[in-house]
């Protein structure tokens, strides 16, 4: 999968940068501050979405000599139209636990932007046309399936860990602030 331990941190570094990365710049810039990492954080997010960029990366380097035939466009269209229908029901639920204000704030909707659609709605199609391609030739994943394997689990852990817990108006407080204020406005950091 990777020619080298330097290839292999390189991608998850631009990975990481990329998401969550660019989720802590835009609560730097647009909400003032810095997001928790563990008190008060949901563990999908923090350490779960460090698992995403290796996902997407993964699944990415494993299709990319796969050709995709003109058929199968057909059924990725019908997978990814039940997709956006599924995480558009979760993302609209999930957004009835935040107070107004919150929950318009820029990493709410950033967030809601790359983890309900733009992660799904990429890597899914990846993976479809991975195992396709496996049938098709008659072929047995390679280990680097491992990749996308081990990280999946890893997420799925934290999720379940999250829906465990449960949350309270404090957690959602610190994760999505309701007195959010772009930085040219307020000046300072929380």
């Amino acid at each position: 999968m990777f020619s080298s331990i330097s290839e292999m941190t390189t991608w998850l570094v631009i990975g990481w940068v990329i998401w969550p990365g660019s989720f802590f710049l835009l609560a730097l810039i647009g909400e003032s501050r810095m997001p928790p990492l563990w008190k008060n954080q949901s563990k999908a997010f923090f350490p779960g979405d460090l698992a995403l960029p290796v996902i997407w990366i993964a699944m990415f380097r494993l299709n990319k000599d796969t050709p995709v035939s003109p058929s199968a466009f057909v059924i990725l269209f019908i997978i990814e139209a039940v997709i956006f229908g599924m995480v558009t029901k979760i993302a609209v639920e999930d957004r009835k636990n935040y107070p107004r204000k919150s929950a318009n704030s820029p990493t709410k909707i950033y967030h809601d932007l790359v983890g309900y659609y733009v992660f799904p709605l990429s890597v899914v199609p990846l993976c479809v046309s991975y195992a396709a391609n496996l049938i098709e030739n008659h072929a047995w994943p390679s280990r680097s399936l491992l990749w996308v394997v081990v990280p999946l689990i890893f997420y799925i852990s934290c999720v379940m860990y999250d829906m465990h817990k449960g949350f309270t108006v404090e957690n959602i407080e610190a994760r999505h602030p309701s007195n959010w204020k772009p930085i040219w406005k307020s000046r300072t950091l929380e």
